[in-house]
């Protein structure tokens, strides 16, 4: 009885111990990105950084894999201040490596890199002021990480690296402290306009974009769009723009500059980039822009010889609503207003309209919408 009593009690030992070890093994926790210190948090779906409407932002893993990418966390125009959404109360503490790993590797270990003391924090947006090093200037991407738990016990956030045992985040962000990190931005002539284009690797509180054109790179220079290209707010994502200036005349040479304005109105300007401008090699009719539009848009063609234009707007119906124009014109670029009315002078719905353009025999048409 008693060897029997000892086999099945250690019989038992075995089993749980066999069950014990995988679970051990497979415990989940969420870890900063690969390559820098590491860092990690037990994977609770309930504590994350994220936004209002989302989250969690995380995965719980079994091994460090995890590649963050800083959703929830905002850095504000001037890069002195930062904004992270939290799902609950806890602890948090952050780092940025200012010398972006130049002494050898991401290692978070100067005392100005610690740009928010382990704290206490309140579920729901949390804002952090903190200053740079003296001497640092940004324009090149540096990384930063934010350490969150649920533990009220700011130790769990205490270091940059290692594996704490209460639930929580790492997040780690690759940015550039600049509005925005400007990639490229070029200007290509094409027919008888000049096609504007430009890349930004990273945006930071970016509203988005305006234009301006010289005929001398000293200027005055005058901006262009009457619209704003509107920018992607704060993206770590690269993004591509591109604006067509029909407006141009050919075989004149142009310079222009770009300009990103953030939420607060301020503007920074970028260039100039020099093009010459070709005659158009075709008729051409440009999508407008904005598109909806209310209450008026500017519709631009370009000829590539004199010609008798017909340019009418038409319902999806093919009933022609607006005439706007009928006349003869030399080749070149053109353009003419519409303001959703028809011909009798009465706003039209909301809806799509087709607009066409006629040259002589030849034909084109694109849609638009408008919105009362």
């Amino acid at each position: 009885m008693h060897n029997g009593r000892g086999s099945a009690g250690f019989f038992l030992a075995m089993v749980l111990f066999l069950l014990a070890g995988p679970l051990a093994a497979q415990q989940l926790c969420d870890y900063g990105a690969e390559g820098l210190p590491a860092a990690a948090h037990l994977y609770d779906p309930g504590v994350f950084i994220g936004r209002p409407s989302g989250g969690p932002w995380i995965d719980g893993e079994s091994v460090a894999r995890d590649d963050s990418d800083g959703e929830g966390i905002q850095f504000s125009f001037n890069g002195r201040e930062v904004t992270c959404f939290l799902s609950r109360d806890g602890v948090m503490a952050g780092w940025i490596d200012f010398d972006g790993g130049e002494q050898g590797g991401v290692d978070f270990s100067q005392a100005a890199d610690n740009i928010i003391p382990p704290q206490p924090v309140r579920a729901g947006y949390n804002s952090f002021s903190f200053a740079w090093p003296e001497g640092y200037r940004p324009g090149q991407e540096v990384w930063a990480r934010f350490r969150f738990s649920s533990s009220r016990q700011p130790n769990a956030v205490q270091s940059p690296a290692g594996l704490s045992d209460a639930a929580g985040e790492v997040q780690d962000y690759r940015f550039d402290l600049t509005p925005i990190a400007l990639g490229s931005f070029e200007a290509h002539p094409e027919n008888a306009a000049v096609r504007l284009e430009w890349q930004t690797q990273a945006e930071n509180d970016n509203l988005g974009f305006h234009l301006f054109r010289a005929c001398s790179e000293e200027g005055p220079y005058s901006q262009i769009t009457r619209n704003m290209v509107r920018g992607a707010g704060s993206s770590t994502f690269r993004r591509s723009y591109e604006y067509s200036d029909s407006t141009v005349e050919p075989g004149k040479s142009y310079y222009y500059k770009l300009a990103d304005v953030d939420y607060r109105g301020r503007m920074t300007m970028h260039g100039p980039v020099r093009v010459s401008a070709t005659a158009p090699v075709d008729y051409v009719l440009e999508q407008i822009y904005p598109n909806p539009f209310n209450p008026e848009t500017r519709i631009n063609f370009r000829l590539k010889e004199a010609g008798k234009v017909l340019l009418s707007i038409f319902d999806l119906r093919g009933r022609q609503v607006r005439r706007l124009m009928a006349a003869a014109l030399p080749g070149g670029t053109h353009t003419v207003s519409w303001n959703g009315k028809d011909d009798n002078g009465l706003n039209l719905s909301s809806d799509t309209y087709i607009y066409k353009l006629q040259v002589d025999d030849y034909e084109i048409s694109r849609r638009i919408k408008f919105v009362r």
